[in-house]
């Protein structure tokens, strides 16, 4: 909802915790869910309905949940307001059972909540009881606190999936399922015809921006990658506006006073940022607010590159790809698109995403000839020299009923036009990894490989081309570092010829055989969530939300250099 007295829109998330945003996309959370006096279960049930509305009757916000509970007096139906300094419990008399098929929408207007009470339930004797009420009914409750019945039953309106909202041209409140769509204005029901759209759950409701007609955004459902549907309630009926692309969002919100229409966390589609607000402009929705930056890798050779995942929805499956971001002075600034894949990388020739079935790909764009005889795999790990050339090893097979840990070695080589695939048949095997930190030490003409993710470095690996090697990990020199803490980062620093980690916030100078010895402990901003490691300017970049801090490591560097041996 939009709170009016604030200028901010106020939401209520899934763990019942009210927050508030404003235009330029900062938010707070305002209220936890034992500031809200929930009644005790109600969180615990399913819910028939929730939401949060602006009551202009008492010019207070209200929460709303509808749950299978029995309990009175709203029986199943909870109603909190806020009166400036704390959220109670709005007393309720005459109420009745909520249903699957009920809706509420708030009459601004009139200052009523209307409670559209459906035919429909998974209770075989609660659907009954509704349908013996003469089919869809309103009930109304005023400040006084009593429900009341109001107008006349619609027989035909007996939709399973349903949506419902308010029509500020109207003055009515809109009810929709797939018999029809139906407006009530307080005494009569008003028709508007089928809905040109199969309803699924949730679709949200608010208002368009200039005349406040009737808003409905909905997921497409039966589709791993949903675009949303967006219309617009008009005098002929139904008319659909452009997405814009978006698979996902939080919540729809109308500013009446400016006339805009806001919508939150709108995810844009595969490889693309979220951001943390939108706009239905009337024809489409529009980016609003900054995007949702929460590094979760970056790169370690070539351009800065940060990977992020998106807020919504898990990344780093082929189906949801992360979005790349590079650094614009200490912004991230969004970049390329990331097609789907199971990996991702960043180097000095381009940015890689590595398919399930063994198709590299450059820049979103250039398709590389395909690995032969590649074992189709759910993930893997894939690392770059800098210059085009990386180890890809292990993973998950993808097929069957059980996990089936793969253990294959695979160089590519991406300075050819088409690239070139071999698959080396080395002594020992790789480490049963499935999220390594991988860089190669030009040096000694090795590739290091450590645990990376959530898990602790025990072993460090090395693989020369003919044989892999496994070392157990020793950290030491005096370098500060919890047994358990990952590698974050996993670079070389050419001038002083070094592998070196970042862990626990510490830097490590890798010295060989599973060797680490410490050489810096920078100061990290608090809120880091990812490194990166720029080549050139021998700078650590620590990342978080939005921006990043370049730390620099070359005296640090070279002197460990100087301190140590090279690694042996």
């Amino acid at each position: 909802m939009w709170h009016p007295g604030e200028d901010r829109l106020w939401l209520f998330d899934p763990r019942f915790q009210i927050w508030a945003i404003g235009r330029d996309g900062a938010g707070e959370r305002l209220f936890a869910r034992a500031d809200l006096d929930i009644p005790a279960g109600y969180g615990d049930l399913y819910l028939n309905a929730s939401g949060l509305y602006f009551d202009t009757a008492r010019r207070q916000p209200v929460w709303l949940l509808a749950t299978y509970s029995h309990t009175p007096p709203g029986s199943g139906l909870a109603l909190g307001a806020f009166d400036g300094k704390a959220f109670t419990l709005l007393p309720q008399e005459n109420g009745i059972r909520t249903a699957r098929g009920d809706a509420f929408v708030y009459d601004e207007r009139r200052g009523v909540l209307v409670h559209f009470a459906g035919t429909t339930d998974r209770s075989a004797e609660l659907s009954r009881e509704r349908l013996d009420r003469g089919g869809l009914t309103v009930r109304e409750l005023a400040t006084d606190g009593v429900w009341r019945d109001a107008g006349t039953p619609l027989p035909e309106a007996t939709g399973w999936d349903i949506a419902a909202g308010w029509d500020a041209r109207l003055g009515q409140a809109v009810f929709v399922d797939e018999t029809g769509t139906y407006g009530w204005d307080g005494a009569n029901w008003h028709p508007y015809g089928r809905p040109p759209l199969t309803l699924w759950r949730p679709a949200y409701t608010a208002q368009a921006p200039r005349d406040g007609a009737l808003l409905l955004v909905q997921q497409q459902g039966g589709s791993w990658q949903p675009t949303v549907q967006c219309f617009t309630l008009g005098d002929d009926g139904w008319r659909e506006h452009d997405g814009a692309g978006v698979m996902a969002f939080g919540g729809l919100a109308r500013d009446p006073e400016r006339r805009e229409t806001w919508v939150y966390g709108p995810w844009f589609g595969t490889g693309r940022a979220q951001h943390t607000l939108g706009r239905f402009d009337g024809t489409r929705i529009v980016a609003a607010g900054p995007p949702v930056t929460k590094p979760h890798a970056g790169s370690t050779c070539g351009p800065v590159r940060f990977f992020s995942r998106s807020h919504f929805l898990r990344a780093l499956v082929e189906k949801q790809p992360p979005a790349l971001f590079a650094v614009d002075g200490d912004a991230l600034v969004p970049a390329t698109p990331v097609p789907p894949g199971i990996a991702h990388l960043s180097d000095a020739t381009g940015q890689y995403t590595l398919t399930g079935d063994g198709r590299m790909i450059r820049d979103g764009t250039f398709p590389f000839a395909p690995a032969p005889a590649f074992p189709r795999r759910k993930n893997t790990n894939l690392g770059s020299d800098g210059a085009g050339r990386m180890l890809l090893f292990g993973g998950i097979a993808d097929g069957g009923g059980r996990a089936t840990r793969l253990t294959d070695t695979w160089l590519f080589d991406a300075t050819t036009f088409a690239g070139s695939w071999t698959a080396p048949d080395p002594a020992g095997s790789p480490p049963a990894l499935a999220d390594a930190a991988i860089v190669h030490d030009p040096t000694r003409n090795v590739w290091v490989v450590t645990p990376a993710g959530e898990r602790a470095p025990t072993r460090t690996s090395e693989f020369d081309g003919a044989r892999w090697r496994a070392h157990a990990s020793r950290f030491g020199d005096g370098g500060p570092v919890d047994a358990a803490s990952p590698v974050a980062l996993l670079a070389f620093d050419a001038p002083s010829g070094q592998v070196f980690c970042v862990r626990g916030g510490a830097v490590f100078a890798y010295r060989g055989k599973g060797e680490w010895r410490h050489a810096a402990t920078p100061p990290v901003p608090a809120g880091t969530t990812a490194f990166a490691w720029d080549p050139e300017r021998r700078e650590l970049l620590a990342a978080r939300p939005g921006a990043a801090t370049r730390i620099p490591l070359d005296d640090h560097l070279d002197a460990a250099l100087v301190k140590g041996t090279k690694s042996a």
